[in-house]
């Protein structure tokens, strides 16, 4: 690929050696800056879902303490259910988008749409909230 001057001078200019980027070379690194952005959210995923079924085994032993008499407790169980099923869904997808991003994207997005919409206000970023909203 040529690189062209917008106001060719007179002057001769010391020959340098110049790295030109193609568009094979920047798809290349293009590739590898988004798989590694992929590896750090999938490190923060498991952090999640490391807290959230820390979270839910708590919950879960006071309920078991309390022979789940007090139906708030029995709420928030439900609730921290959910939080662990939400993270490894995120998990899962992003194990697929480390391979083929738009197929993890796909699989994730349509999970939220089709069995936990609520879900969608929580963990889809906002930048995509806008194409879930029915």
């Amino acid at each position: 690929m040529a690189i062209y001057e917008l106001f060719p001078s007179n002057e001769e200019k010391p020959k340098q050696e110049k790295i030109v980027f193609t568009p094979r070379n920047f798809s290349f690194s293009s590739s590898i800056v988004s798989r590694l952005f992929c590896l750090f959210l999938f490190a923060a995923s498991v952090i999640w879902m490391t807290y959230a079924f820390l979270i839910f085994s708590i919950s879960l032993l006071l309920n078991l303490l309390t022979v789940f008499f007090f139906p708030p407790l029995k709420k928030s169980l439900f609730q921290r259910l959910i939080n662990v099923r939400r993270s490894l869904i995120c998990i899962f997808c992003l194990l697929l988008a480390f391979f083929s991003p738009s197929f993890g994207m796909m699989v994730g997005c349509s999970y939220f749409l089709m069995h936990d919409k609520d879900g969608i206000d929580q963990v889809i970023p906002h930048s995509l909230r806008s194409h879930f909203k029915l």
